[in-house]
């Protein structure tokens, strides 16, 4: 009895082998193993082009890598000129800066002077005030002449009229140390040096407003 299912037994042992056996060979690839084997393209279109006309038109690759090459030339001298204009502007900002300052100085300058010349007045100290004049007449000068600075049309009108005023009471003094029988009205000179110093300092005041904004 053994011997005779012995056989069937195997048969069906062998056939079964052969039908599980027979998918592990034809069963096409698995879709992870052909991707994993499919072979690599170029990561950019870029690249996709220049290696198509690389191989097909060598001339027309050459030609517009040529191009390419220009207009990176083009950006890159474009974003030279544009850093040194911005570099121009600044040290520009950084003249009228400093010149607003040094403005500044002057109009504090010139006040002093104007201050000490009062003084010279009171004592009569006619000798020395004819010095005194000519230099606070230069501090006056280079004001008005300065052309980095934002004083207005009508200030600089203020240091004008200081430069006029303070010319005539140079000239009248010097007439007077020319002739000691005629003394200077101290009061009146006195009057002029006063309006000329609450004019230029309302000109101080507002040039120091626009260096603080």
């Amino acid at each position: 009895m053994a011997r005779r299912f012995a056989a069937p037994a195997r048969a069906l042992t062998e056939d079964s082998l052969r039908r599980v056996a027979r998918p592990l060979y034809t069963r096409a690839p698995s879709r992870r193993v052909a991707e994993f084997t499919k072979p690599e393209r170029p990561q950019t279109l870029l690249q996709d082009l220049l290696a198509y006309l690389a191989e097909k038109h060598f001339g027309e690759a050459t030609d517009l890598l040529g191009v390419l090459g220009f207009g990176v030339t083009i950006w890159q001298v474009m974003r030279a000129r544009s850093a040194a204009e911005h570099a121009n502007r600044a040290v520009l900002d950084v003249k009228k800066r400093l010149a607003s300052v040094d403005i500044a100085m002057e109009l504090t300058s010139a006040i002093a002077l104007m201050d000490e010349i009062r003084r010279h007045h009171r004592s009569e100290n006619w000798m020395m005030l004819p010095d005194r004049y000519s230099v606070l007449k230069r501090h006056l000068i280079t004001i008005r002449r300065s052309s980095h600075t934002s004083l207005s049309d009508e200030e600089r009108t203020t240091i004008q009229s200081a430069i006029t005023q303070f010319t005539m009471i140079e000239t009248q003094i010097e007439r007077c140390l020319h002739n000691e029988d005629k003394s200077p009205n101290v009061s009146r000179l006195n009057s002029i040096v006063a309006q000329q110093i609450d004019a230029v300092f309302e000109v101080v005041i507002a040039h120091r407003g626009r260096l603080q904004n």
